[in-house]
């Protein structure tokens, strides 16, 4: 859009008329009105000073400033805040359940009763683990049909899930493993 359309858009929105911004930038009003139907220009000096008459942004001035383009960076702001925070917030609890359950579950244990600490993939998914366990599937996860997951009894959710049978199978040899080694803790 030219400067002349936006000069003439703003000052009518404004109830300003050609005289009125003639006088407050220094110009006659036949200049205005001669930018406003295209046939001049105004100088580079006069730019900031008619912006300003008319209380706009040199960017509102130039056109270049939409409400669209006010909206797409206020969501651009908002998604890029929202995912520092939930990545925040989910190594935070990783964080925390690495350090805390561990105590918990060796508080929790008896002297004939092991447990094997389990984090499944990202940390979501923490359980006992006493010897059993299946892999169950395939079910649909996430509108994703063909997933696996490690079940493992007395555990409301599963400790991971796979895209294949035998990542799923691969993964709950290495818990029995662990298991079977007496280690205190196992990362998926």
């Amino acid at each position: 859009m030219k400067i002349g359309n936006q000069i003439a858009k703003y000052r009518k929105e404004r109830h300003i008329t050609q005289e009125q911004l003639g006088e407050t930038v220094g110009v006659t009003n036949r200049t205005v009105s001669k930018w406003e139907q295209g046939i001049s220009m105004p100088s580079v000096d006069l730019v900031p000073r008619i912006a300003s008459a008319l209380s706009i942004s040199l960017d509102q001035l130039f056109g270049m400033e939409t409400k669209d383009h006010a909206e797409d960076l206020s969501q651009t702001i908002h998604n890029a805040v929202s995912a520092a925070f939930e990545d925040l917030l989910y190594d935070a609890i990783g964080d925390a359940l690495e350090e805390l359950l561990p105590k918990y579950l060796n508080n929790y244990q008896s002297a004939d009763d092991y447990s094997l600490l389990i984090l499944g993939r990202g940390k979501e998914t923490v359980c006992r683990f006493r010897g059993q366990g299946r892999v169950h599937g395939p079910f649909m996860l996430n509108n994703q049909y063909n997933k696996y997951g490690i079940q493992i009894p007395g555990q409301d959710q599963y400790v991971g899930y796979y895209d294949t049978k035998e990542e799923a199978v691969s993964a709950l040899e290495a818990i029995f493993k662990a298991y079977s080694q007496r280690l205190a803790k196992i990362e998926l």
